[in-house]
């Protein structure tokens, strides 16, 4: 099972100075997912980007690995789950990616990716017992489930620019919260706090810039 191998995790950063708040979230729901692994942020085209040594346990969650690592990493086997038009060419040359085209899959980001094709399968059958098959878990209303999918979501809405949904600008206090606070202060959170932290903070820290 190539999800239960993964050590490490590479997750999308705007630039060297900003974080990217859905490869924040897509390393949150990946970590709460695979607890052991190591979550990576890296700015794409960076050092840090462009040196990933092929291995294999790798995790790409909205980011692509860099087209001159494309031969190397051929051979490791790493799941690749992205929403980037730019890495459409890139994913169709690895055998376990998932790519969301946004003009046939609005409101999917990396983070919604992370959520349905990782936590689902691992957290879902683990969690919830009333939901015996992770699919059912669209209608599943039980409280950590819930609050799990509603962050990926809100997410998904604001990355993908959903300027016209209801929720769109609950989706932007959310994602200033999740810019703002440390990979490793989120760890320590469970996503109900998150998102609470989303709509208490988010305007404030809005508000600021």
């Amino acid at each position: 099972d190539l999800l239960r191998n993964v050590t490490d995790v590479y997750v999308h950063r705007a630039s060297l100075q900003d974080a990217c708040s859905d490869g924040r979230a897509t390393g949150y729901i990946l970590h709460d997912a695979l607890p052991t692994v190591n979550v990576h942020e890296v700015a794409y085209s960076s050092r840090a980007h462009r040196n990933i040594v092929p291995r294999k346990g790798l995790l790409f969650g909205d980011l692509s690995p860099h087209r001159s690592q494309i031969e190397a990493l051929k051979n490791c086997d790493p799941i690749i789950l992205d929403h980037h038009k730019s890495a459409a060419d890139v994913l169709a040359l690895f055998p376990h990616s998932v790519y969301a085209d946004e003009t046939k899959e609005p409101g999917v980001s990396g983070a919604v990716l992370a959520f349905t094709e990782v936590w689902l399968p691992i957290r879902g059958v683990k969690r919830c017992e009333r939901c015996r098959h992770w699919k059912l878990w669209q209608s599943c209303t039980c409280p950590p489930f819930k609050a799990m999918r509603e962050l990926a979501t809100l997410v998904g809405i604001r990355d993908t620019w959903q300027k016209d949904h209801p929720r769109f600008k609950e989706a932007g206090d959310l994602c200033e919260f999740l810019v703002f606070a440390p990979l490793s202060t989120l760890f320590q959170m469970r996503p109900q706090a998150v998102l609470t932290c989303g709509r208490e903070m988010g305007p404030l820290l809005r508000a600021r810039v």
